[in-house]
């Protein structure tokens, strides 16, 4: 029960996190990402890479930023990526 457990906390914290990022990112973008969909099997993946990204790249754009960070690294990086461009929108 304890791994199942430590897996569940560790997606609720994820969610958690994501979901405070993804609303920062919405209110400088202008956007209306959702961040349930990172859930979603398959699509999940490409909302990571793609949609996301592309957003963070439209809002670093518009702040007069340098470009946003890959989408291999939204792809397997998720967390890290969003905060760190994040962090690179309020410099």
């Amino acid at each position: 029960m304890a791994p199942t457990a430590a897996i569940l906390a560790g997606i609720f914290i994820a969610f958690a996190f994501a979901r405070v990022m993804i609303s920062e990112l919405n209110s400088v973008a202008g956007s209306k990402l959702v961040v349930w969909h990172w859930f979603i099997p398959v699509y999940g993946l490409y909302w990571a890479a793609v949609a996301v990204q592309r957003e963070m790249a439209t809002a670093k754009q518009r702040a007069g930023k340098g470009a946003a960070r890959g989408a291999v690294l939204y792809l397997f990086l998720f967390l890290y990526a969003l905060a760190a461009d994040l962090n690179d929108l309020v410099e």
